[in-house]
């Protein structure tokens, strides 16, 4: 296996090193596809990031709106009214309500 390719990459450098227009080609292509995967990870790295930082933005909230509903529970048992409950942390009615 190891001989068939070193024999193919022996034959392609042959041919490269005497036809001048063909090794142009090859170079030109070359740098083409290189140049397309370094830009496609560019693209990836900043997609990645992008949904990190929604992820952490959603978790966030998520995380925020479960403290609210925790903190109007508390308030509820001790008897606060529904405006003081829903002014305090931010919940709607209905979810006060529903609590």
């Amino acid at each position: 296996m190891q001989d068939r390719l070193f024999e193919q990459a022996k034959e392609t450098l042959y041919f490269l090193s005497h036809h001048p227009e063909e090794r142009a080609a090859y170079t030109q292509r070359l740098k083409y596809l290189l140049d397309t995967a370094s830009r496609i990870d560019d693209a990836e790295a900043r997609g990645e990031a992008k949904g990190e930082a929604r992820g952490i933005q959603i978790g966030e909230a998520r995380g925020e709106h479960r403290k609210a509903i925790e903190t109007a529970k508390k308030l509820k048992a001790r008897d606060f009214s529904m405006i003081d409950i829903i002014d305090m942390t931010g919940l709607s009615p209905e979810e006060v309500e529903n609590l």
